[in-house]
């Protein structure tokens, strides 16, 4: 019983001899570094350590704590804090940019400080001479580029969640820039020259550009005015130009161009007096350099938001038609025709259609107006006209006081565009035609275009207005004349041989024996709209096309069809040319 006891205590002697010098051998590895590593804890040592080295050193019996490389223990800056990603905004907003997903492994990797911690710079400080923009307007021009994320997220100012590109979607604090003598520094809607200057240039980046090189506090931006070297003191507003004019950079108007090859310096002064709309003191060239009011293009539709088109002069607001006062429809076209039959020996020209001006140069009519004419043929368009007994037309507004309207103006017609499918599948299928003018109108009160829709709305319940010189119940008509007529497209649904196609067609009139009658073809069917709450538009919504009268004009009640304008805008536009 003895020497079991004895050796018992032997057994366990030894064992405790073993596990101490075990103990002491495990412990002695787990706590050896090299001289450059430290024994830190593991989520401090970055996982990239881990995935260069494919090893990991632990250096206590826990296992809690590795040996890490010394520098990557301080790989954040003086002015960054080591922080999960969720917490450092600046870096998270800029990372998530979808220009930065091809990058944003690679730059977490460089910024990791820790078991998903990352170096993160401080909130940053707004200098006495930034502000705070999105970062494509800012004129550092810094592209999201690895190199630059650093300098991105350490001026991060704001982020626009909505965008998806960084140029968009970053803000940055950006060096404010000094406006020239000749500028001021104003909100964007109180610079009109600005917008003249980005609506000349191409492409969202280059309009970016121009913004951010005169951007001169958020949402302000250096804006361009006139020296006034009379005074030599004060900054003078550009004048404005006409309504018929743009106003572009004088390298791109070809009119005036044109004037200055052989310009003397007395119309150079009046061109500086009266055609200067702007000047970009920022560029050298002349051409990019000084804007000037230039004639609209013949490609060039007049805008509604705008007020360049369908204005009806001063106070002013067929059949059963009443005589309208001067000028009441500026827009208003006589198409004017020579007999060319073998027969007829007078060449006098004699209207036979209507039309609408839509343009400087364009006229908006019927196509049977302008082709299968037989014996016909389209020479002239007059605009202003009123009544065509009388050279100068005059209406009395008093006993005391008449009103006279300028001469009517005359223009040949230079070319006729009508539909390609106009009569093919059925008669006055696509009745509509260009006429392009020969001259330039020049817009005046008395003469400037309705405006063409750019699609088709409902006219249920809406006046429409009918105007031109046709025949009357009364007969031929020598005064413009104007109805106030209805949609009936229920009655044109009904009637088999109407041929009635209501997507492309318009059925009006009839009520109370009210219609167009011959001489009225090619002209417009108008409806008035207000926009904005107080501002009214008249648009040509339809173009007279044909109806069923039987030459017994106000005593029928039988409607007229009408082509649908806003069926055929990109038609037009596509054949209207510079």
């Amino acid at each position: 019983m003895f020497f079991k006891l004895t050796a018992v205590l032997v057994l366990l002697l030894h064992m405790t001899h073993s596990y101490e010098r075990y103990y002491w051998m495990h412990e002695r590895a787990y706590s050896y570094c090299q001289p450059d590593e430290e024994c830190t804890r593991m989520e401090r040592c970055p996982n990239s350590y881990y995935y260069q080295n494919n090893i990991r050193k632990p250096c206590n019996t826990n296992g809690n704590f590795v040996c890490c490389p010394k520098p990557a223990l301080s790989n954040c800056q003086p002015d960054e804090q080591c922080m999960s990603l969720s917490n450092c905004t600046a870096l998270n907003d800029v990372l998530e940019s979808a220009d930065m997903k091809r990058i944003k492994n690679k730059i977490l990797q460089e910024k990791e400080c820790g078991n998903n911690l990352y170096c993160c710079p401080k909130s940053a400080h707004q200098k006495p001479d930034e502000f705070c923009t999105r970062l494509e307007r800012c004129q550092l021009h810094l592209q999201p580029t690895r190199n630059n994320v650093q300098k991105l997220i350490s001026r991060h100012c704001a982020t626009d969640p909505l965008q998806r590109f960084s140029g968009q979607r970053i803000f940055i604090f950006c060096p404010r820039p000094n406006c020239l003598p000749e500028e001021r520094c104003l909100s964007r809607d109180k610079c009109v020259p600005l917008k003249y200057i980005i609506k000349s240039t191409e492409g969202r980046h280059a309009s970016n550009k121009v913004l951010g090189e005169r951007q001169c506090g958020t949402s302000r931006y250096c804006c361009p005015f006139l020296r006034n070297d009379t005074l030599n003191k004060n900054l003078l507003e550009f004048p404005n130009c006409k309504p018929d004019e743009s106003c572009i950079p004088i390298g791109k108007c070809p009119h005036m161009l044109g004037i200055l090859k052989n310009a003397t310096k007395q119309v150079m002064e009046e061109i500086y007096k009266n055609k200067l709309c702007t000047l970009d003191y920022r560029r050298r060239d002349l051409e990019d350099r000084v804007y000037t009011c230039c004639p609209n293009q013949g490609n060039f539709l007049p805008m509604d938001s705008h007020r360049q088109c369908g204005q009806i002069p001063g106070s002013y607001r067929m059949s059963q038609g009443n005589e309208l006062a001067l000028n009441q429809f500026p827009w208003m076209a006589m198409l004017l025709y020579e007999n060319t039959s073998e027969s007829n020996r007078d060449r006098t020209l004699a209207p036979q259609c209507g039309g609408s001006l839509i343009n400087n140069w364009y006229v908006l009519t019927a196509a049977h107006c302008v082709t299968k004419l037989e014996s016909f043929t389209l020479k002239r368009v007059r605009l202003g006209e009123h009544d065509t007994r009388t050279p100068i037309d005059c209406q009395e507004i008093s006993s005391l006081k008449k009103r006279c309207a300028p001469p009517y103006l005359e223009i040949d017609v230079k070319e006729v565009i009508f539909h390609e499918s106009f009569y093919v599948r059925r008669e006055f299928a696509n009745d509509i035609a260009l006429v392009r003018l020969e001259k330039q109108v020049r817009y005046t009160k008395e003469i400037n275009p309705i405006c063409v829709p750019k699609a088709s709305f409902s006219l249920e319940n809406l006046n429409l207005e009918t105007a031109g010189w046709g025949v009357t119940e009364n007969g031929p008509s020598h005064v413009l004349m104007h109805s106030t007529i209805w949609e009936n497209k229920t009655y044109c649904k009904d009637i088999k041989k109407m041929d009635f196609e209501p997507d492309q067609q318009i059925c009006a009139g009839g009520q109370h024996k009210r219609h167009t009658c011959r001489g009225d073809s090619g002209g417009p069917l108008m409806v008035t709209k207000t926009l904005n709450g107080f501002v009214e538009y008249v648009y040509v919504v339809g173009i007279t096309s044909f109806g069923f009268h039987n030459n017994t004009c106000g005593e029928q009640t039988i409607p007229t069809i009408f082509t649908r304008t806003g069926a055929y805008f990109n038609w037009i536009r596509k054949h209207l040319e510079p």
